[in-house]
């Protein structure tokens, strides 16, 4: 009986060893099964943040031209894929060469416009963007930075900026009128003054790469302004940005003769944001006190903020390889939904944060199970540029 007694418990404890080892085996292969899933996914993940950065700097996008669809335009049918390089034609094809031979990395010129579209979208397409730039595990997202040595400037794109107020006594540029005025001087937006003095600064233009013309009260007819009409066509022709707000029908010798119309406290509704308004979404409801409204008619204009049947109030349209501007007074009260957003219109001009790195995606979180960076240079307004791109996956069962 001692003997069978004995037996049973040696078969008990053999039992109890048998499947300590078994539990102790699981454990073991749970961790090392889940070390090995946590290793692949972060190789996953340091692929597709290495392809989706170098594609995104080293190609001018499929069409070249995507920041032109609006947002509704803005999908994977339209759009095959994102490239902020700059787009060089036929004519200055050697300034791409130039571009790629200036690293071995391949770095290419960044092309403001688009990065610029880039954040714009973030708040509304960042889904589509990710799914462009290949990122599309359970989980994924992106975070992409630009840091640039002397900032990232937000006020209508990298280049010299000359302004003056024309005829008119100034005061439309004051902090009282939300001025662009003030808000360069504020921000430290560098920019040469030139106040009353129009007529030096188109004697001088061809220094500047974008000019502001704010209430500048001059007319398209002014004598004292007929004899600077050409100088001013063919700057813009060639690529010059300029912006008029308020009075003044000088606008009306970019192929848009009898397009302005006075118009006072009204309101209109963003239909486009594009690169030039930012800090708003469509539907928005946007009133001024003074201005003009633009007609329709004008060649290829991109109507942003639409007064009735397409009549614009602040819009945009080229002229040769530039860009003519116009809005009206920068006063007016921004809502949505009957709930004030801004209290002045020039917020949709403007980039938050001037001066600091431009952020597009969504900044990774403190429990993100995996989060992979890759670095890259490029080149930007005639700087180098170090461009981050984080491809993050947020906490999922096994990988938390």
């Amino acid at each position: 009986m001692r003997k069978a007694q004995m037996f049973s418990i040696d078969i008990i404890v053999a039992a109890g060893i048998a499947i300590l080892i078994l539990i102790a085996s699981g454990v073991v292969w749970t961790h090392i099964h889940e070390k090995v899933y946590l290793s692949e996914n972060k190789n996953d993940l340091e692929v597709i943040a290495r392809n989706s950065l170098y594609s995104l700097i080293r190609s001018e996008g499929d069409p070249t031209n995507w920041t032109l669809f609006n947002d509704l335009e803005f999908n994977t049918s339209n759009i095959k894929a994102l490239g902020i390089a700059k787009s060089f034609g036929y004519a200055d094809r050697f300034e791409k060469e130039k571009a790629l031979g200036l690293s071995d990395a391949g770095a290419w010129e960044l092309d403001w416009n688009k990065m610029l579209r880039l954040y714009q979208l973030n708040n509304t397409k960042y889904e589509v963007m990710k799914e462009l730039l290949g990122i599309r595990g359970a989980g994924y997202e992106f975070y992409l930075t630009f840091n640039v040595p002397n900032g990232i400037n937000g006020f209508l794109g990298p280049g010299r900026i000359a302004y003056t107020y024309g005829k008119s006594d100034g005061t439309e540029g004051n902090s009282s009128h939300y001025g662009l005025y003030q808000y360069m001087i504020d921000n430290n937006v560098p920019f040469a003054d030139f106040q009353g003095r129009w007529a030096e600064l188109l004697e001088n233009i061809s220094d500047y790469n974008i000019v502001i013309f704010e209430n500048p009260e001059i007319d398209d007819n002014d004598p004292a302004f007929v004899p600077y009409i050409g100088t001013l066509q063919n700057w813009v022709a060639n690529g010059g940005v300029f912006l008029e707000k308020q009075y003044g029908t000088m606008i009306e010798i970019f192929n848009a003769s009898g397009a302005t119309q006075s118009i006072s406290s009204d309101w209109g509704t963003v239909v486009n944001v594009s690169d030039v308004l930012l800090n708003v979404e469509v539907g928005d409801v946007v009133y001024v006190d003074e201005g003009y409204r633009i007609n329709k008619n004008v060649d290829n204009l991109v109507t942003l903020v639409n007064f009735t049947d397409g009549h614009a109030l602040h819009s945009w349209w080229p002229y040769g390889n530039g860009r003519v501007i116009y809005i009206p007074d920068t006063e007016g009260n921004i809502t949505n939904a009957s709930i004030l957003k801004y209290n002045e219109t020039r917020s949709m001009l403007f980039l938050p944060g001037e001066g600091g790195a431009l952020e597009i995606g969504i900044k990774p979180d403190d429990n993100a199970s995996h989060n992979v960076r890759v670095d890259s240079i490029a080149l930007y307004n005639n700087n180098w540029t170090k461009v981050s791109m984080n491809v993050w996956q947020r906490c999922y069962g096994v990988t938390c």
